[in-house]
C-alpha cells in the first residue's frame, strides 16, 4: 500500500493500470501523466512504484495550472490539443484544459474501463464529423 504525506491510503484502480498498459501498445499514440502537486517527489515515487515510469512518454510534475501542463506537452510532442484526450478527478482541472480545445473527461472515482471506452467513441464521433 502507498500512501500520501498525510498518511492516507493511495488507491491504484486495477482498470486504470489495464488501460494504461492498453495504451501504451497502441501505435502512434503517446501516453503522459499531468499531475498539478505542491507533493512532486511523492508523485514521483508512485509514478515509479507502479511501473508507470515505462509508461508515460511524457511528465509534467509540479505544482502549477493544467494549461501551463498543456502547453507544455504540446510544446514537446507538437500534438494538436483536439487531438489530446485528458481525464482527471477534479472538475476545475476539466475545464481548465477544456478550454484549450483538449478531449476533457471527469472521472470522479478513477479512470475505468467504462469511462474510458466512453471518452474514446465520443472522441471517434467527433473525429468522424469532420
Amino acid at each position: 500500500m502507498i500512501y500520501d504525506e498525510n498518511n492516507y491510503p493511495l488507491n491504484i484502480l486495477q482498470d486504470s493500470n489495464n488501460i494504461l498498459k492498453s495504451i501504451k501498445k497502441e501505435k502512434d499514440v503517446l501516453l503522459a501523466c499531468a499531475s498539478r502537486t505542491p507533493s512532486v517527489e511523492t508523485a514521483r515515487q508512485l509514478v515509479y512504484l507502479n511501473g508507470w515510469d515505462k509508461l508515460f512518454d511524457h511528465m509534467e510534475i509540479y505544482p502549477n495550472s493544467k494549461i501551463v501542463h498543456f502547453q507544455t506537452l504540446q510544446r514537446k510532442t507538437k500534438i494538436p490539443y483536439n487531438k489530446m484526450i485528458f481525464f482527471d478527478d477534479l472538475q476545475w482541472n476539466i475545464k481548465e484544459v477544456k478550454s484549450l480545445g483538449v478531449h476533457s473527461h471527469h472521472v470522479p472515482n478513477g479512470v475505468h474501463t467504462g469511462a474510458f471506452r466512453k471518452a474514446l467513441k465520443e472522441y471517434e464521433r467527433f473525429w468522424s464529423c469532420k
